[in-house]
């Protein structure tokens, strides 16, 4: 399964680089889930939600950040 520390500082760093992402006005972990509400801006969605319990922390904020990114594309207008 790896070590310990090796999982845990893969949880941290991808949690730091959600948190930093530009679209990352809030972060929540709730639940089960983590969640982030965008900033105002012409995005199609007011943030996103991944929960983690069947895929693993590190694993939900990797599709969490690609969600993020993808929405930050998409919200160009050269990419309409």
């Amino acid at each position: 399964m790896g070590d310990t520390n090796q999982n845990f500082a893969a949880v941290v760093e991808a949690m730091i680089k959600v948190k930093n992402h530009p679209m990352c006005a809030k972060f929540e972990e709730a639940g089960s889930a983590y969640m982030v509400t965008y900033p105002a801006g012409d995005f199609p969605v007011d943030g996103v939600r991944v929960h983690y319990v069947s895929r693993g922390k590190r694993k939900a904020l990797e599709i969490l950040l690609d969600k993020m990114e993808r929405h930050w594309a998409e919200s160009y207008p050269a990419s309409r």
